[in-house]
């Protein structure tokens, strides 16, 4: 199953999403790091984001260059496909922890304002 090999029109559309995702990844990676900067103003809340930046950036872009790979390459197509899937495994669980928590915050937020009301 290692040799399969993606058609044309196949080709197309990952080189597509490949260049997308790799912009998208190294921009979120430079957002990253400016938020970052923001720990020389005293922001610790800008180092927490931009360190989720850059890990969303990260793996964004790893994912879009083992796309790019799919299509720059030949013999290969599953594993770098098993890459970019494994890179947005990883994307998706900090994102859904990041859901959760967010959940969380609101549910706390919203019955520690309910009991300041009554």
């Amino acid at each position: 199953m290692d040799n399969y090999e993606f058609n044309e029109q196949q080709n197309t559309q990952l080189a597509k999403l490949a260049t997308s995702m790799t912009f998208v990844g190294v921009m979120m990676i430079v957002l990253g790091v400016i938020c970052g900067l923001s720990v020389l103003a005293g922001e610790v809340s800008g180092v927490i984001t931009g360190v989720l930046y850059v890990l969303i950036g990260v793996w964004t872009r790893s994912a879009g260059q083992s796309l790019r790979s799919i299509v720059d390459t030949e013999g290969n197509d599953i594993s770098h496909l098993m890459d970019a899937i494994g890179n947005l495994g990883k994307l998706y669980l900090l994102q859904k922890w990041l859901v959760i928590l967010a959940i969380i915050a609101l549910a706390i937020a919203f019955f520690v304002g309910m009991t300041m009301v009554q």
